[in-house]
């Protein structure tokens, strides 16, 4: 093989330079085009992290004081609920306040099973009075009152032959710790 011509080797050092510059193009410039492309996408989305967390550290006071509130309730709510309820001793307290407000007590009748949740109970209760209509609103509201959670599920009142009076059919639900 003679030498090489002047032009012959001009066109292979052209050559050459240009495999150098496609192959670092396509071997060292695009794959690191791609991983910058990946990083800037990365830090927008961190960016959008941080000024999520900024804001939600900005809120953090609120959040501790809501969140202590309602700490405060759930644990002033299980410290009234009793551990049981005992049917006899709920019937009895409720006698005590109609008489103290001179109704006529009707009906005391548990209705279903006890229901359970995940960290109380309930027990529902139909209770029928009689007796003059301000009274009766004073039971309603002393249930309201009551020593131990109650919940008025159900009034429902229609007058008797009585003048003033009325007929209160109540469903109470009563709650207790399990």
């Amino acid at each position: 093989m003679g030498s090489l011509s002047q032009r012959e080797k001009i066109l292979l050092l052209i050559t050459f330079i240009l495999l150098i510059g496609v192959g670092y193009y396509f071997f060292i410039f695009t794959p690191a085009q791609e991983e910058i492309a990946r990083l800037e996408q990365r830090l927008i989305q961190e960016e959008d992290d941080l000024f999520r967390d900024q804001i939600m550290a900005r809120r953090l006071p609120d959040l501790e004081e809501t969140y202590a509130e309602k700490r405060w309730m759930a644990d002033s709510l299980e410290a009234s609920l009793p551990d049981q309820v005992l049917v006899s001793d709920f019937l009895d307290d409720l006698e005590q306040i109609a008489r103290r407000l001179e109704l006529r007590f009707q009906t005391f009748r548990p209705q279903s099973p006890e229901t359970p949740s995940d960290y109380y109970g309930t027990k529902k209760y139909r209770l029928t009075v009689q007796g003059p209509f301000d009274r009766v609103l004073l039971f309603l509201i002393a249930l309201e009152e009551f020593q131990q959670p109650l919940e008025i599920e159900q009034i429902r009142m229609s007058a008797t032959g009585e003048r003033g009076w009325v007929n209160v059919e109540t469903h109470v639900i009563s709650y207790f710790l399990l």
